[in-house]
C-alpha cells in the first residue's frame, strides 16, 4: 500500500513465514482435492475460506467458490436463502480484501457475483466500504475500477462521478488515480455532447486552470528512522510550501541566467517571496553555510527535493 515503510525482517518473521508457508501448502492440497472431487459441502468451502484468508491470490480457490456457488445455489428457492448465500459471499471477499487490498481474483470475484443479479445489492453499503477503502489508499486502482463498475451499475450520472475526483483530487493533488478516472469522464461527457459539455475548448481550458497553479507542500517529519545521506538521523521536521505555475515558452524573461544566477537561502533567514516574479526551478538552490551539524539531514533533503522537480519532463515549470 501506498506511504508503508519498509522494515528490514527479523529472525521471528522467518519463522512466522515459515510456517505460514506451511499451512498454505496443506490447504492448498485440501482445496485442490475438493476442486477436483467437486466435493462442494460446507467443511469443504470452510477450507478455501481460510486459503483465501491468508492468501487472497489463490486464483484456484476463487473459482472453486464459484463452482461451489452455483452448484448450492440450484438448490434454493427462498429469497431469504439466496440472499444470505449472496451475502456470506461478499463478507469472504471483503475478509481477503483486507488482507490484501489489490487481489486481482478477489476484485472481481464479488464484480462476478454482483452480475449474477440474484439479490438485491445494498449500494449505500458498497459505496461506504469503497470510500474506506479509498481513504486508507486513495491511489488503489482496483478501488477505482470497482467505483466505475458500481456506478455503471447503478447508472450514477457521469457528473456526479466526475465531482467526486475533484473531491479526492483536492485532498491529494497527486492521487494519479483520480486523475485517471477524471479523463476517462470527461472523455465521455464530450463525446456524448453532455449538457455543459458541448465546447471541448471550454472545458479543456478549465481543466488546464486546474494545475497552471498547483501549491506544493514539502513536509518532512521528524523521525529515527529516516537518515541522511552522510548518516546522519533527521530531527529537525521542516514543513516548506510553494507554487507551480505553467507558462508559454516565450513568456521566460531574456535577462534570467538560469544557471548561473540561482536563488538560495539558508536557516537563519527566511525565504523571501518574490511577490509576483517567476523563479524557474533551475535558480533555486539551498546553501548550508550556517547549517548547524544537526540540521544537516534539513538542507540535503530539501536540495533533493528542488532536484526531482527539475528533472520534471516539462521545460515551462517555474516557482513564485
Amino acid at each position: 500500500m501506498h506511504g508503508r515503510p519498509r522494515r528490514p525482517a527479523k529472525p521471528e518473521d522467518s519463522e512466522a513465514a515459515a510456517a505460514k508457508a506451511a499451512k498454505l501448502r496443506e490447504l492448498q492440497t485440501l482445496v485442490l482435492h475438493n476442486h477436483h472431487s467437486r466435493t462442494y459441502t460446507k467443511d469443504a468451502l470452510g477450507l478455501s475460506f481460510k486459503l483465501l484468508e491468508i492468501n487472497p491470490e489463490a486464483y484456484t480457490a476463487w473459482n472453486y467458490r464459484k463452482l461451489a456457488f452455483q452448484h448450492n445455489f440450484s438448490e434454493l428457492s427462498e429469497p431469504e436463502a439466496i440472499k444470505s448465500a449472496v451475502d456470506d459471499e461478499l463478507i469472504v471477499v471483503e475478509i481477503a480484501l483486507r488482507q490484501n487490498p489489490k487481489s486481482y481474483g478477489a476484485w472481481y470475484h464479488r464484480k462476478w457475483l454482483l452480475n449474477q443479479k440474484l439479490a438485491p445489492v445494498d449500494f449505500k453499503r458498497e459505496f461506504g466500504l469503497l470510500d474506506k477503502l479509498l481513504k486508507a489508499d486513495a491511489r488503489n486502482f482496483h478501488g477505482w475500477n470497482y467505483r466505475r463498475f458500481l456506478a455503471r451499475f447503478m447508472g450514477v450520472p457521469d457528473e456526479e462521478e466526475l465531482k467526486y475526483t475533484m473531491d479526492k483530487i483536492s485532498d491529494n493533488f497527486s492521487n494519479y488515480s483520480a486523475w485517471h478516472n477524471r479523463s476517462i469522464l470527461l472523455s465521455k461527457l464530450l463525446m456524448q455532447q453532455s449538457k455543459g459539455f458541448e465546447s471541448k475548448h471550454k472545458i479543456f481550458s478549465e481543466e488546464f486552470e486546474l494545475f497552471t497553479a498547483v501549491s506544493i507542500e514539502v513536509s518532512i517529519p521528524c523521525s529515527d528512522d529516516i537518515v541522511s545521506r552522510s548518516g546522519c538521523h533527521y530531527n529537525c521536521p521542516v514543513n516548506v510550501t510553494f507554487s507551480i505555475e505553467l507558462v508559454n515558452c516565450g513568456d521566460t524573461p531574456e535577462d534570467i541566467n538560469l544557471f548561473h544566477d540561482p536563488i538560495s537561502w539558508n536557516h537563519s533567514e527566511p525565504f523571501q517571496s518574490h511577490g509576483s516574479n517567476a523563479i524557474y526551478f533551475d535558480q533555486l538552490k539551498i546553501t548550508g553555510v550556517v547549517v548547524q551539524e544537526d540540521s544537516t539531514w534539513h538542507f540535503e533533503r530539501l536540495s533533493d527535493e528542488i532536484d526531482l522537480f527539475r528533472d520534471l519532463p516539462d521545460d515551462n515549470r517555474l516557482v513564485s
